[in-house]
């Protein structure tokens, strides 16, 4: 008797499909934590060695390690994403020449970096009467290192500075925190101030510091 033997080589790449990291959530401008993996196999199954796969981040989506990345004697391809500086949904859509499926598309998260700045957005307004609440209560947004806005929960302290002689202090919430919008708007006021007085309101995260435009007591 005698024995044929023979090797079947995988068809021509068909099927392009995630193997994993999809749907991450990481920081702004940092390295998620799961490269990107893609399979490729032919109309039956098989993995495809040596299938060239493009990589190309959206728009605002930051960066992958390499253009492109080949597979290997698993099908497999991967390559390491850098997120965009801009929060919120990115995305990476991975291709191959031709087949079935030739295109999948990555989405990821990016969470705001840590707060590093705080923007003034309207200025206190006293009342009429002077002391109380102010007519137009102070507005600020936190923002991280790319300007986008922190998001909920950190708190600020707002601080009163008299300008020379004024003597009055701040009444009122001085410790908020932020809303989803990295947006506070105080809820703050005067007591024992007098007309002609000029302060200015100092907003706090740490070491960050904002401060708004004088005001004048009525």
């Amino acid at each position: 008797s005698v024995t044929f033997n023979a090797t079947a080589n995988a068809g021509a790449a068909d099927v392009l499909s995630k193997n994993g990291g999809d749907a991450q959530t990481g920081t702004v401008g940092g390295l998620l934590g799961s490269s990107l993996e893609v399979r490729v196999v032919d109309s039956f199954g098989n993995a495809k060695s040596g299938v060239v796969v493009t990589f190309t981040p959206a728009g605002g989506s930051g960066s992958v390690s390499s253009p492109t990345a080949t597979t290997d004697v698993n099908g497999l391809a991967t390559v390491n994403w850098t997120l965009g500086t801009t929060s919120g949904a990115q995305s990476v859509t991975a291709t191959m020449p031709s087949g079935t499926t030739a295109s999948v598309t990555f989405n990821a998260t990016a969470n705001p970096d840590v707060p590093a700045s705080i923007t003034v957005n309207t200025d206190p307004v006293p009342n009429g009467a002077g002391n109380g609440s102010f007519a137009t209560q102070p507005v600020i947004t936190v923002k991280d290192q790319y300007g986008n806005a922190v998001g909920a929960g950190i708190t600020v302290t707002a601080t009163l500075n008299p300008i020379l002689t004024a003597t009055g202090t701040l009444t009122g919430t001085p410790n908020p925190s932020t809303g989803a919008n990295g947006q506070i708007t105080f809820s703050l006021g005067l007591a024992g101030a007098t007309s002609g007085d000029n302060y200015t309101i100092t907003f706090s995260i740490g070491g960050i510091t904002a401060q708004t435009l004088p005001f004048n007591v009525p």
